[in-house]
């Protein structure tokens, strides 16, 4: 167990509580993602890469680990503005 946690990672208590939340909120949608991708793999068919490769840049985003590698934070295609386009 790391009890240094929030110090190696640079962020407070209340900030990582939020991070922590806003990834499970990301996670749930995902995980309907997944259900239906599951029954209809012609759709989403790459949301979930996505996901792992914008939730790696945003834990780099927030821990100040920078600079991001080459196109870590993908923007989803063209033309799709939210979560289930």
């Amino acid at each position: 167990m790391d009890k240094n946690h929030l110090q190696n990672v640079g962020l407070t208590y209340f900030s990582h509580l939020k991070f922590a939340l806003g990834e499970l909120i990301r996670l749930f949608g995902m995980a309907i993602v997944l259900v239906v991708h599951g029954f209809i793999p012609w759709i989403w068919s790459s949301k979930y890469s996505d996901y792992i490769s914008n939730t790696t840049a945003r834990i780099r985003i927030v821990t100040g680990q920078y600079p991001l590698p080459r196109n870590q934070l993908r923007r989803e295609r063209k033309g799709d503005s939210g979560f289930f386009n």
